[in-house]
């Protein structure tokens, strides 16, 4: 999905997806991880943006479930790392800077709302193909760091 920049009907509508989903469960905690599509959905829009619209997921959470921990993580930075032939090599130059700034904001909002914030860029980069997506061993990565986290901070308290 993308956070919200979509027509409001759109499947893709981030926030719509979001609401649907808690308010059909119960969750002892949710974590919002964006990924860069957002940041690169709408070209201009500023990181502090997207930071908030992440904030506003996470009054969408508490809204259906005030108990529940919300975790916020920052996507992980879009990589350099790109073929001269890729399709999005142009685009990159313009992206990277705010995907590598974006962590900041979003640490700024999880703190103002009292979430837990997790920076997964030091457990995953985009150095695959596209330099957009992180590669199955970063996923893996990511997914590990993700679920012991999870266990410290949910289950074993």
């Amino acid at each position: 999905t993308v956070m919200n920049y979509l027509p409001m009907k759109s499947p893709t509508n981030g926030k719509q997806a979001l609401e649907r989903a808690v308010s059909k469960e119960r969750f002892d905690g949710v974590i919002i991880l964006l990924g860069n599509n957002d940041i690169m959905a709408v070209p201009d829009i500023s990181i502090n943006r997207i930071a908030e619209g992440m904030g506003d997921m996470a009054d969408i959470v508490r809204a259906a479930n005030p108990d529940a921990r919300v975790f916020l993580a920052s996507a992980v930075p879009i990589s350099t790392k790109c073929d001269e032939d890729n399709l999005f090599a142009s685009f990159f130059e313009s992206q990277v800077n705010k995907s590598q700034r974006l962590a900041g904001a979003v640490k700024e909002v999880a703190e103002r709302k009292g979430c837990t914030f997790i920076e997964a860029g030091k457990y995953a980069t985009c150095d695959g193909t596209d330099g957009i997506h992180f590669d199955a061993a970063s996923n893996k990565n990511l997914a590990i760091y993700m679920g012991d986290f999870l266990n410290q901070e949910i289950w074993e308290r």
